[in-house]
């Protein structure tokens, strides 16, 4: 049938256990285990992690991938893996990764467990077994109950803690209080049945749930506000947005659980004073944190993250912080101009879009998400009488990153340069022009398209072109798409000599 044996790699008399990827396969018991090999090699490497007075962030890497690997072919693999790596994430920063750390006692306990005899050979099903117990349980915002099959019955109310928390850490919730009150036998498959699908997953796959942001933030405005008032409150905040402020509540949460303590300010200020020092985050990004906490905390838990304390503390984390290295770009403006002004001479559809990308990028100083959301629809893109200029307006259902429904950003009108009353083959209204002549055919739903596929692009795309077009008259210089609209802002300035009017065409609220 064409197919090539790998006689190596192959068995040819027939056999019930059978070793693939460093698993065991028995389809004896219908079970799978680490390969002998594989867990004698995985053994050495937390034998050696164990009972070492010193780690590295590498190193703590290295075992990482050792135990990921195991964990789903071990017992209750996962849950180790996650308590391991919440320890190791709390004691050694990412950086420096190479510098030798003290192992806490608690990191070497945890390493311990792995080293048990026979904790890396014992099998575990590759299905899930008949469930022998059935159990039915349900959480609101009242209360929660549970029913088995064998009789067993509980219910109760919820504390004002745990009524903060999401419905799907309450959801759990029921469970740990199953296996607390009606210890079972060991073996015994328990079926749990609950409407709340991420339950079930985070069981089936030993994972955790976390409490999201939004759900928090919007459980808690509906204490105070109307629903419809509520969803507009909602809205001001982008996707982007939305997921760098849940990175930073996922964290607070997974500080919450190690350090187990109650909610409240001293708690936050800890959990601030906690990523400038061990966490080794930037003052900036510590602040980030801030802004994230603040609404949900003062909406759902009455926590005000304002006033003196917050400020003395931001201000000892600045003051103690050192400097890191100034982000200056590597790349010449003027060797990338060149290379698009040899671009613009070409007829292909890739230069083209190419050069009107970059020129309208940096006379813009529009990002990538701003370029991703600009349409060629006249009401929005417009060309003045002669090509003098070219106004630009992203769609109106895209808010940039510094703007919200009560601020947004004016149009921004770009001028075209132009010599004996002809463009420059620099000029942004004319490669913007050019390209759109070009490309027609296309919807006006965006202005920028895929030279091939014809799909709108994406902000990622549109920032890995622009890096292939700086890349292209400098290689080695590593760019950032961002490093454009810095550029921008200070050709803006080295031009009209005037904050304000950066600061006006920017958007910012302050520079």
């Amino acid at each position: 049938m064409g197919w090539l044996i790998n006689w190596g790699k192959s068995k040819l008399i027939p056999t019930q256990s059978i070793t693939w990827l460093g698993i065991q396969w028995s389809t004896t018991d219908s079970s799978l285990s680490l390969a002998p090999e594989n867990a004698r090699n995985t053994l050495n490497i937390i034998r050696r992690c164990a009972f070492s007075r010193t780690l590295s962030r590498r190193q703590c890497e290295s075992l990482f991938g050792s135990l990921n690997f195991a964990a789903s072919a071990l017992p209750l693999g996962r849950l180790k893996h996650r308590r391991l790596s919440r320890e190791v994430n709390s004691h050694f920063p990412l950086h420096p990764r190479d510098l030798q750390r003290p192992v806490p006692a608690s990191l070497s306990r945890l390493l311990k467990q792995w080293l048990s005899p026979g904790s890396l050979r014992t099998p575990v099903p590759w299905t899930h077994p008949t469930p022998t117990v059935i159990v039915a349980t349900d959480a609101s915002d009242v209360g929660w109950g549970l029913q088995s099959q064998l009789g067993h019955q509980a219910c109760g109310g919820w504390s004002e803690e745990s009524r903060l928390t999401h419905i799907n850490y309450r959801e759990l919730h029921i469970v740990k209080e199953w296996l607390l009150k009606f210890p079972t036998p060991r073996g015994t498959s328990i079926r749990f049945d609950m409407d709340n699908s991420t339950a079930v997953s985070c069981i089936k796959r030993q994972d955790v749930s976390e409490s999201s942001r939004l759900d928090f933030l919007r459980k808690g405005l509906r204490r105070k506000f109307s629903q419809d008032s509520v969803a507009l409150m909602l809205n001001a905040l982008r996707p982007t947005s939305r997921k760098q402020y849940q990175s930073c509540w996922r964290r607070f949460q997974i500080f919450l659980s190690s350090a187990d303590r109650p909610l409240s300010q001293d708690t936050v200020l800890s959990f601030l004073t906690w990523l400038s020092s061990t966490g080794n985050r930037a003052p900036a990004t510590v602040i980030s944190h801030v802004s994230a906490l603040a609404d949900p905390l003062w909406f759902g838990a009455d926590i005000h993250l304002e006033g003196r304390a917050l400020s003395l503390l931001s201000r000892g984390i600045r003051a103690t912080s050192t400097p890191g290295p100034r982000n200056i770009p590597g790349w010449s403006l003027h060797k990338v101009l060149a290379s698009v002004e040899s671009l613009t001479q070409t007829q292909g559809e890739d230069e083209r879009l190419m050069s009107s990308l970059f020129l309208l990028a940096l006379a813009s100083g529009f990002r990538a998400s701003q370029l991703a959301a600009l349409t060629r629809h006249p009401n929005f893109t417009s060309f003045g009488e002669n090509d003098n200029y070219l106004t630009l307006a992203p769609s109106p259902t895209f808010l940039a990153k510094n703007e919200r429904f009560d601020r947004l950003i004016a149009p921004l009108r770009v001028p075209a340069l132009k010599g004996d009353h002809s463009h420059l083959p620099l000029c942004p209204v004319h490669a913007t022009r050019a390209y759109i002549e070009h490309t027609k055919h296309l919807a006006p739903t965006h202005l920028f398209y895929n030279s091939r596929s014809h799909k709108p692009l994406k902000t990622r795309t549109i920032s890995k072109l622009l890096c292939k077009v700086i890349e292209k008259a400098g290689p080695g210089n590593s760019p950032k798409a961002h490093s454009i609209r810095g550029m921008a802002a200070s050709l803006a300035f080295l031009r009209s000599r005037s904050l304000t009017r950066v600061q006006e065409l920017g958007g910012w609220t302050s520079i």
